[in-house]
């Protein structure tokens, strides 16, 4: 019987009467393949091995495991330190030759008696330098409570990535005579959170909705961001770096807005947005680019269904 063989193939074999494989064989080729068309018959000879059936090969993500087994039960953290250490090097060493990075790692401590004692570290982008996660792991090894002495440590790394291009940098000046250390945004971000907490620092990302208030939602700068990433904004279509939290009246002055006491002059628009006529918060107006007398730019927009009143939504950076 044709069971297990591809749909479209055994649906051809059961339209002609060929419910085994001998019917089959004795179908007219020519025939077969005038009705049904050759793709078929290559399947069907594919089936029957008369020729090759390639298959695209698939590898399960590979992820870094090491343990480091003492002989006997240790307590100094400066020694658990470097054991720690000695693991990220060897983690280092596993992406670099694979040329990927993660964004998370686990180390696990374990005693004797009780269950392990974990601790995790994340970074808001794929990394792999062992230096960047040591420093990580010293902030929060501080806080580590250990209940008992350890005998073993395993260092765990989360789904590999391919690694992205490195951001600029921001100067800090430390104390005198110390050499200035340069950190990215993203390495300051992360230091932040190894400090006080992943849910005390957040990132922004955008969402598929033409609604300003909607467009965007908070996100953990720790979180697999390859699915959430939306496709780039077309190039005409302008968007304020800074957007306030409700849209704020301004007066007007002969159907033009004003602004700290001066009219604006309007560069851009009217861009229509006319949606979420689905729920309580629908929305149809017209939005303008607007320069105030100093230069500055701003996104105002007037309601096309209410009252002609204008309302500022953000400033353009």
């Amino acid at each position: 019987a044709c069971t297990g063989w591809p749909a479209g193939l055994c649906e051809a074999l059961t339209s002609m009467g060929a419910t085994t494989v001998g019917a089959c064989l004795r179908l007219p080729r020519e025939g077969f393949t005038r009705r049904f068309g050759a793709e078929y018959l290559l399947q069907l000879d594919r089936a029957l091995g008369h020729l090759p059936d390639p298959r695209n090969s698939w590898r399960a993500p590979e992820r870094f495991c090491a343990d480091y087994e003492m002989t006997e039960e240790q307590t100094d953290r400066e020694l658990l330190l470097n054991i720690c250490e000695e693991l990220l090097l060897s983690h280092e060493q596993f992406l670099l030759a694979r040329q990927l990075g993660t964004q998370r790692v686990c180390f696990s401590f374990f005693h004797l008696k009780g269950a392990a004692t974990e601790l995790r570290l994340g970074c808001a982008r794929a990394e792999r330098s062992a230096s960047r996660w040591y420093e990580l792991l010293g902030i929060r090894f501080e806080q580590l409570t250990l209940p008992e002495p350890v005998i073993a440590v395993r260092l765990r790394s989360g789904m590999a990535q391919p690694l992205q291009a490195e951001s600029a940098v921001l100067g800090f000046h430390g104390k005198p005579g110390i050499q200035e250390r340069r950190f990215s945004i993203t390495q300051l971000a992360e230091r932040l959170i190894a400090r006080i907490g992943d849910q005390s620092v957040l990132a922004t990302s955008m969402v598929a909705e033409h609604r300003p208030d909607y467009a965007w939602r908070a996100q953990s700068l720790l979180a697999d961001w390859s699915g959430t990433t939306l496709d780039e904004p077309a190039n005409y279509v302008q968007r304020p770096l800074w957007m306030l939290p409700e849209p704020a009246l301004l007066p007007a002055d002969s159907g033009y807005p004003v602004y700290q006491g001066c009219r604006l002059r309007l560069l851009d628009g009217p861009e229509r947005l006319e949606t979420g006529w689905w729920d309580e918060d629908g929305i149809s107006r017209d939005y303008y680019t607007a320069a105030g007398a100093d230069g500055r730019r701003l996104w105002v927009f007037r309601n096309r269904n209410r009252a002609s009143s204008w309302y500022l939504q953000g400033y353009f950076g």
